[in-house]
């Protein structure tokens, strides 16, 4: 017995250490990603006692070797170890999938976990999580997902403490699922959240950058959502500077095809639009799609469609209807097929309703025949 409890030790240790070094690899290319996850649904297969991962929405092919139920070597499934494994399986598995079908994913792996762990286990909770940031992302913001998130951020503030890494994604994913509808809880979320980056990490570390360019997309929301001009200009010129200052950092850290530096060439594209250096905008809002097409890492169509929108509007107003309905067109394709009910998707759709209506007229939300 002691030596099948040192072996189901060794096996638990052997999860815990694939879940880690898996989670890095949504950086890299689809077909590693897919090695990656298949191999972690046969180490699942192989060590944890049940083994219907099938029914977890993680399918794969039976080991070839495997111990018989109860054999004292398998590590029951409510272990931690396998939770993590589990958890870093789906993240591998959904990283190609459509933002609109990935909570239902996660859904049916915490369905699977919740008969067989305690409704209060911490890595059920970060599998509960998971599914509702991806609600998020697909564009339910919701109250029960506020409320969710809400949650998640007390569970970590107690078992992690208010500055965990952990407690942090969880403040700006709740500020994410606030900036639709009350942008002041969610800048001062993410007001709080940078402060706490930056008082622990230096300028240019990449938990401190992503909370920048997070507040720098507050800013810009603001900006369109402002009726006066002047104000409009100063909240676009403030998201301008956070926006070169993280992409300058991101291109330096991880290079021009770094999911940052493309969300910051984007933010940029976007605070010069808003400015009327359209020139400048269009440059920046290509190179983006650019880079992005090189992109190694998981697809983030949600991204690609905002800047194909972004760059609509740039040649709308600049008097150019057809590129501008043909870059509209793109995004209405990308966002349609990744999540339609996502905010994203809705403004892609307005905005090419608009288009149609004005029938060749300029869209020119801060430029005035030709000035600013």
């Amino acid at each position: 017995m002691s030596t099948g409890l040192s072996e189901c030790a060794d096996a638990a240790g052997q999860m815990s250490g694939a879940a880690e070094a898996l989670a890095v690899l949504t950086a890299r290319g689809p077909r590693c990603r897919e090695r990656a996850a298949a191999f972690a649904v046969s180490v699942l297969t192989r060590w944890a006692d049940p083994a219907d991962w099938a029914s977890a929405g993680l399918p794969g092919r039976p080991a070839s070797a495997r111990g018989p139920a109860g054999c004292p070597c398998l590590v029951p499934v409510s272990h931690h170890a396998v939770l993590r494994l589990a958890r870093s399986a789906m993240a591998l598995r959904v990283s190609d999938l459509a933002s609109a079908v990935r909570p239902a994913c996660w859904e049916r792996l915490a369905a699977f976990m919740r008969s067989r762990v305690p409704h209060d286990d911490r890595e059920l909770g970060r599998i509960e999580e998971s599914g509702l940031r991806a609600r998020v992302d697909a564009g339910d913001t919701s109250a029960e997902v506020l409320r969710g998130l809400a949650a998640a951020l007390e569970r970590h503030r107690a078992f992690d403490g208010e500055d965990a890494y952990a407690t942090g994604v969880t403040r700006l994913n709740l500020a994410l699922a606030y900036a639709g509808a009350d942008l002041a809880r969610a800048s001062a979320l993410a007001v709080t959240e940078e402060a706490r980056r930056t008082a622990l990490c230096r300028a240019a570390h990449p938990a401190v950058l992503e909370a920048r360019g997070f507040l720098a997309g507050l800013l810009l929301a603001r900006a369109e959502a402002e009726p006066e001009l002047r104000a409009r200009r100063e909240l676009a010129q403030q998201a301008l500077a956070e926006a070169d200052l993280t992409r300058s950092a991101w291109d330096r850290l991880l290079g021009v095809t770094s999911d940052g530096a493309i969300a910051s060439r984007a933010l940029a594209g976007h605070a010069l639009l808003l400015l009327g250096e359209l020139g400048k905008a269009r440059v920046c809002l290509e190179c983006a799609l650019a880079f992005d097409a090189r992109r190694a890492g998981a697809r983030d169509d949600q991204c690609r469609g905002r800047i194909s929108v972004l760059l609509a509007r740039v040649h709308a107003a600049a008097g150019d209807h057809e590129q501008a309905i043909g870059a509209a067109g793109r995004a209405l394709r990308i966002l349609g097929q990744d999540a339609p009910g996502s905010p994203a998707y809705q403004h892609a759709a307005a905005f090419a309703r608009e288009l149609a209506a004005s029938a060749g007229a300029l869209y020119q939300p801060l430029v005035r025949n030709g000035s600013t």
